[in-house]
């Protein structure tokens, strides 16, 4: 797996930093794992914004209906029922 940060690997010429190879060796594996974490990171990012749209849509629809019965209902159901529907479309799409 290439790294994202392939370029910044290569060391100084003039080794200013005097570091141990044990300590090299645990910077590279955490530039390593970090590098993995963020392409893990954006496929879960990619696959949360795909399923988004399976809650987005049907919430839109049932919001709309929501209106239609909360406005056109009254004149076929009583007003006490037409609310608890309006109230459990709106918990619907709250939740």
């Amino acid at each position: 797996m290439e790294s994202p940060f392939e370029d910044e690997r290569r060391s100084d010429d003039t080794d200013e930093h005097n570091w141990s190879q044990d300590v090299e060796g645990r910077l590279e594996a955490i530039q390593d794992n970090s590098a993995q974490q963020v392409l893990i990171s954006k496929q879960q990012y990619l696959d949360l914004l795909y399923l988004q749209k399976f809650f987005k849509i049907p919430v839109i629809v049932v919001s709309g209906i929501n209106s239609v019965f909360a406005v056109g209902l009254s004149n076929y159901a009583s007003q006490s029922a037409v609310s608890i529907l309006n109230c459990l479309l709106a918990f619907f799409c709250a939740t």
